[in-house]
């Protein structure tokens, strides 16, 4: 199974960006207190590691994300098979907030998300259930406690 691209970026450190602190208010803290920072090793290139580095970047700092998957962006991804896709975890990114989306389009990365119709459902003792799940769309017997 082969990830869908979701977002392809420019290299962290270009100097583009905006939005969220990501750590650069930790390094101008540190900064006006006489303290150096030269540098920083990042464990992990998902959606948090990858913002921290950008917004290093725009301080000044150089950064380093370590990943140890082919590709960035953690468990924020998909899969595709046989015509499906297959999110691996529940990450979202608030797009619908401007702000979001203005950050993703300043890091040229906008324009490559997927998008895709939601039609999604679990199977539960081999019924197919809507997902996400309503008391409604449950196996009976079912007792709702209120």
């Amino acid at each position: 199974m082969d990830p869908v691209p979701r977002r392809r970026g420019h290299p962290v450190g270009d100097g583009r960006g905006g939005g969220g602190d990501g750590g650069g208010a930790g390094v101008a803290r540190a900064r006006a207190h006489g303290g150096a920072v030269s540098g920083v090793v990042i464990a992990g290139g998902g959606l948090t590691g990858l913002v921290a580095a950008e917004r290093l970047a725009a301080a000044g700092v150089a950064a380093v994300v370590l990943e140890r998957e082919a590709e960035p962006g953690g468990a924020c991804r998909s899969l595709s098979r046989e015509g499906f896709t297959f999110d691996l975890t529940g990450h979202l990114l608030h797009v619908a907030r401007e702000e979001t989306r203005r950050y993703l389009e300043d890091l040229g990365v906008w324009d490559s998300f997927a998008e895709h119709e939601r039609r999604s459902a679990v199977v539960v003792r081999g019924r197919i259930t809507p997902y996400p799940a309503s008391y409604t769309h449950l196996p009976q017997p079912t007792t709702l406690l209120v």
